[in-house]
């Protein structure tokens, strides 16, 4: 698991003055950019130096409580799947006081630049993306 952190601004909100519902999905992306650099890929040197990009397939978020301007926010990223030439990345974003705001997953499929097919996620990226399992609950 990786955690990021980040506060809410006023630009990201809409007229009710909540998280506009768009920008659930930006917070989950600077998350995942965040975690990419800390471990050496940093998102630009993979746009600009390798054979493959990771577009998003599919996205869903979950709204549990309001998100204001000025909250302090948590994001836990864990790796929910991984599979041959997609994963599935969660992001549970918590406030300040602990209490689960937003649930956001989204999947990404590795596609070769150069033909636009799908290939295999690459042993850099698998290697990655595995230091993102989801640690056991004290429970289990």
């Amino acid at each position: 698991m990786y955690t990021y952190e980040t506060t809410l601004r006023l630009r990201d909100t809409d007229a009710a003055g909540v998280i506009y519902f768009a920008n659930i999905f930006n917070l989950a992306h600077e998350a995942l950019e965040s975690f990419m650099a800390s471990v050496g890929m940093d998102i630009g040197i993979i746009i600009r130096s390798t054979h493959f990009d990771l577009p998003v397939v599919h996205a869903e978020a979950d709204y549990r409580k309001p998100i204001l301007p000025g909250d302090r926010l948590h994001i836990d990223v864990t790796n929910e799947q991984l599979g041959e030439t997609s994963f599935t990345l969660l992001y549970r974003i918590r406030n300040t006081d602990g209490d689960e705001v937003a649930e956001v997953r989204i999947t990404h499929v590795v596609v070769d630049r150069q033909t636009g097919q799908k290939k295999s996620v690459t042993d850099e990226l698998r290697y990655a993306l595995n230091r993102l399992k989801a640690e056991p609950s004290p429970d289990s």
